[in-house]
């Protein structure tokens, strides 16, 4: 009895090791402030960060478990490990074309000419706030139905093969028992 109860745990187990989901799961977020996810050990995401159609370049603040941070410039890839993690927008920078009047000197052999001339230049704007967002899109790829597969497939293999052996004792025990008697 307490053999194929050991060989039914073990192949159960040896189950739950060998299957996962494989169905991708796709969410895009549009980060304009602060956005911050969990990942479980049993998940194995990845993250595509996208800019927009603008000529902003955005760079995102990466913090890991609430310790490490990397600022990091759209677009990246990064894949997930389990823990905690929050992105945010650090800083924008994006060219701003200016024009201001110039007021020019000409000599000229019939005198001195002074006339106004509008002069455009470009200049980098940087700013720390949200107004173009960065595409975050994170797929999950797989995820396991357990979080030590290694260690499941172990024990469920030796639990089947403690199992099978213990049947087999105990058949060999009933069989020598019934002959005796």
């Amino acid at each position: 009895m307490k053999g194929s109860i050991l060989v039914s745990i073990g192949i159960a187990l040896l189950a739950l090791s060998l299957f996962s989901i494989n169905a991708p799961i796709h969410q895009t977020i549009f980060l304009t402030n602060h956005y911050s996810i969990y990942i479980p050990p049993i998940a194995y995401p990845t993250l595509n960060a996208y800019e927009n159609d603008s000529n902003v370049t955005v760079y995102v603040l990466i913090t890991y478990n609430n310790g490490s941070s990397v600022i990091e410039k759209v677009p990246f890839y990064l894949t997930l490990s389990s823990g905690y993690w929050q992105f945010s927008i650090y800083n924008e920078t994006y060219p701003k074309i200016f024009t201001k009047l110039v007021n020019v000197t000409v000599n000229t052999t019939k005198g001195i000419f002074i006339y106004q001339k509008t002069v455009s230049y470009t200049r980098i704007i940087t700013t720390r706030n949200g107004s173009y967002p960065a595409l975050l899109q994170i797929d999950i790829n797989k995820v396991n139905l357990i979080q030590y597969v290694l260690l499941d497939r172990v024990l469920g293999l030796f639990l089947t093969l403690v199992g099978a052996i213990s049947l087999i004792f105990d058949r060999f025990i009933k069989i020598r028992s019934s002959k005796m008697c």
